[in-house]
């Protein structure tokens, strides 16, 4: 069930990644998107800003491991973790939340303003 907010709130799983700290560049620009969720196992309790120096001028929630994201807030949840480990954490899911897998073969990057208006439209 999508919730409708004017801010469309965003979590992403595995931000501490290249390709989950490049989405999170791309998303945090976009006026229309609130990330309210990162996840990186690893680096968990750490800042955004630590970890990638180049978006410290973000005003981002802290990393947290997966298990402690709370799905009751967001409106779209990213996966930008290993394929495999992105379709099990699917299944588990099953929140009725859209998932994107960004790292899945075909998926790729687009530019700052295409990614989030296509956010923005696949929410409603």
């Amino acid at each position: 069930v999508l919730r409708q907010h004017s801010m469309k709130k965003i979590a992403i799983l595995g931000a501490s990644g290249y390709t989950g700290a490049e989405l999170v560049r791309l998303i945090a620009l976009h006026g229309g998107l609130d990330i309210v969720a990162l996840s990186g196992e690893r680096k968990a309790g750490m800042a955004m800003g630590v970890v990638f120096p180049h978006l410290r001028h973000l005003d981002l929630p802290r990393l947290v491991a997966a298990e402690q994201v709370d799905f009751s807030v967001p409106d779209l949840v990213f996966l930008a973790l290993p394929h495999g480990l992105s379709q099990a954490i699917v299944k588990t899911l099953d929140l009725g939340y859209r998932t994107k897998d960004i790292q899945s073969p075909g998926m790729r990057v687009v530019g700052t303003t295409e990614m989030g208006d296509a956010i923005v439209r696949s929410l409603g």
